[in-house]
């Protein structure tokens, strides 16, 4: 079952089991046994689907990579790569919704999220783009985290919160000082001590 067809029915079937799985356990039946289909066909589905794709594979990657919602204007498309977009909704890996693209299920969107290849490195070239842009500190901040440029990361929340103060936003404000304050103490090598202090008051 190597159609997108199948692989969409597949996740269907599989929450369907899911959702019926939980009511059961409400109910209080805990057997494991009807929960019948196995997860790991829904990967191996996915993954056979996935190198499939051949040249198309980089860029799912990279919309998987920027995560389950894309705003096709905040998200560095090059001209000839927009055409993809209606592709990949044909194929049944993503929806439209009003101005943004989404995927199909959260397990796709993760299945893929696994299967690209140097994630770290598109993380940073992501953080990179929208540290470019006016007002997107806080993706930027979330993308250097997660491809381990930790010191960007602070100093991209702390931009963020700066933001939410200037807009009155001071409870969104002490969230972005606190995510770099977590950060500074969870890798203390990415902040020097004047930063801490300040984070700190």
């Amino acid at each position: 079952p190597t159609t997108p067809f199948h692989v969409m029915q597949y996740i269907a079937l599989y929450n369907e089991e899911r959702v019926a799985y939980l009511r059961k356990q409400y109910e209080g039946e805990t057997s494991i046994a009807g929960f019948a289909l196995s997860y790991h066909d829904v990967k191996a589905i996915i993954k056979r689907r996935y190198e499939h794709l051949g040249s198309k594979k980089d860029f799912i990657s990279n919309l998987a990579v920027a995560g389950m919602k894309i705003h096709a204007e905040e998200f560095p498309l090059e001209q000839r790569n927009i055409e993809l977009l209606d592709h990949f909704i044909a194929l049944g890996y993503l929806r439209r919704e009003f101005d943004y693209y989404i995927f199909t299920n959260p397990i796709l969107h993760d299945e893929l999220y696994d299967l690209a290849a140097n994630k770290k490195d598109l993380h940073l070239r992501m953080a990179d783009y929208y540290i470019s842009l006016t007002g997107h500190e806080e993706h930027a901040a979330f993308h250097y985290r997660k491809g381990n440029n930790f010191k960007r990361a602070i100093e991209c929340s702390l931009q963020s919160a700066r933001r939410a103060v200037r807009k009155g936003g001071y409870e969104t404000a002490i969230d972005y000082y606190n995510q770099a304050l977590e950060l500074c103490q969870r890798k203390k090598e990415a902040a020097d001590l004047e930063t801490v202090v300040a984070l700190n008051e």
